[in-house]
């Protein structure tokens, strides 16, 4: 087998390959939110590798169209301020 075959099923295979970081797509849309939220706003983005693959009108529509990339993507709700990524909790005791 020729070492560039060898690389090539390697690569098929998933070896050797740096697994999803979802943050690094979350930080990309962090920065550019701004921007994004001029173009997309209210719609569901599908993001992966700092791009956006699709915009939705919902979580469930994203959902059925980023099955290519599934567990692979950062589906996120565009819209302004940290409402959508923000999580508030109250604690009493």
């Amino acid at each position: 087998m020729t070492k560039t075959k060898q690389k090539t099923e390697k690569q098929c295979s998933g070896k050797n390959t740096k697994p999803y970081n979802v943050m690094v797509d979350f930080g990309w849309y962090l920065v550019n939110q701004k921007k994004l939220v001029k173009k997309y706003d209210g719609k569901v983005l599908v993001i992966r590798n700092k791009k956006v693959l699709g915009a939705f009108p919902d979580r469930q529509a994203a959902y059925e169209g980023s099955a290519s990339v599934r567990n692979k993507c950062l589906i996120q709700h565009c819209t302004q301020g940290d409402f959508a990524y923000m999580l508030r909790s109250r604690s009493y005791g």
